[in-house]
């Protein structure tokens, strides 16, 4: 057999051959991430900046977009960059330890959305409870648990105890290898418990809470005692069904995302391999999923548009004041000293003295006391 023979037979990689459909995958993908991780860090600074008291289901919250944080602005930019680029691409010796943080990180974000909706779940059917759920001791517990769990259920398989992780094909990215024999039951137990029991956990909860207030406020309409509440009370009961409408749309929206990539690898691999090309794009659309709750927070809350607008209005002041005093730069000799009331301003006329730090618009707060928050 010729030489010639031997090239036209010889395979060619799956990344030469969709070399296209790669480039606009790893785009769109450090896109995500990167809009995702942008939007996360506006949501932690305006809900931080804006409280004095950080309680309650506000502490979940932040800890929640601290991990999409991590997932926007590591997890997924790493997976894309990794896949696309051959020489980014871990061994198998480091493809382990690779995959083991990237796993750890996206169950801990399955956790702790399941401790944010057992604590809303108590809010709303176990009020009396709640305060207990919202003390420091708990939510420290429910902080930790979200990430000691996720760490027991990968350190065995990056060890290979049961289980490893290596790369698979087409593209030779780091992922699950399912052990065979009496270790693969094991195996699956730690799957589930890593991820698919709170995924569900999370999805059966706000399922509950979005048709236990619906009912609520069906049952107060038709019995006619709606006019008799006070403004508060129906302020409250009104905030906890905006909350609980955002929440379970963002579980609505993982499990859409999630499930497809989930079954076709589960139940039909062999169509992964076949069709590099599907393979991606599901893989996208799963990490759209695990990105998505910031964008789902900003268009369903009117609170968290209106606080991250504000953050914006307050940076954008902070940005021409530093360009004012940049350009204008006020003698020290001009500058009132001791305790005087006013100083010279750099385009004339007079600054107001600092203000007591209590005052301030974007107070630093206190984290996570003991103190109920819808």
């Amino acid at each position: 057999m010729d030489n010639s023979s031997i090239n036209r037979t010889a395979p060619v990689p799956v990344w030469i051959t969709y070399e296209k459909t790669m480039l606009a995958w790893t785009v769109v993908m450090v896109m995500l991430g990167i809009v995702s991780a942008l939007l996360s860090i506006s949501l932690i600074l305006s809900i931080l900046l804006r409280r004095h008291v950080l309680a309650g289901s506000q502490c979940l919250v932040v800890h929640l977009l601290f991990i999409e944080l991590l997932v926007g602005g590591g997890v997924v930019p790493a997976l894309a960059l990794s896949t696309a680029v051959p020489s980014l691409r871990p061994s198998s010796a480091s493809c382990a330890l690779f995959y083991l943080a990237v796993s750890w990180i996206v169950q801990a974000e399955h956790w702790s959305a399941l401790c944010l909706s057992i604590n809303r779940l108590t809010a709303i059917l176990l009020p009396h409870h709640y305060p207990a759920w919202t003390s420091r001791p708990a939510i420290f517990i429910m902080t930790t648990l979200s990430w000691l769990i996720p760490l027991t259920t990968t350190l065995p398989q990056m060890l290979g105890v049961v289980g490893r992780f290596d790369a698979l094909p087409p593209w030779q990215s780091c992922g699950v290898v399912m052990a065979v024999g009496p270790q693969r039951p094991t195996q699956v137990f730690l799957l589930a418990l890593g991820s698919y029991f709170p995924m569900a956990g999370t999805f059966a909860n706000y399922l509950v809470i979005f048709l236990t207030l619906q009912m609520w406020r069906v049952r107060r309409q038709t019995d006619g005692k709606e006019g008799g509440r006070s403004a508060r009370v129906l302020e409250k009961s009104r905030k906890r069904l905006r909350m609980a409408k955002m929440l379970f749309a963002s579980s609505l929206w993982f499990m859409i995302c999630y499930l497809p990539f989930t079954i076709t690898l589960v139940y039909f691999s062999r169509l992964y391999v076949a069709m590099p090309a599907m393979h991606l794009w599901m893989r996208m659309l799963y990490y759209a999923g695990l990105t998505g709750s910031p964008v789902i927070f900003l268009l369903l809350s009117r609170d968290y548009r209106l606080r991250v607008r504000l953050l914006m209005v307050q940076l954008l002041r902070m940005w021409q004041l530093k360009r004012l005093f940049k350009s204008d730069i006020v003698p020290l000799s001009n500058l009132s000293s001791g305790n005087g009331t006013t100083r010279p301003a750099p385009g004339g006329g007079s600054l107001r003295p600092a203000e007591d730090a209590s005052s301030h618009p974007y107070p630093v707060p206190r984290i996570c006391i003991s103190h109920p928050v819808i």
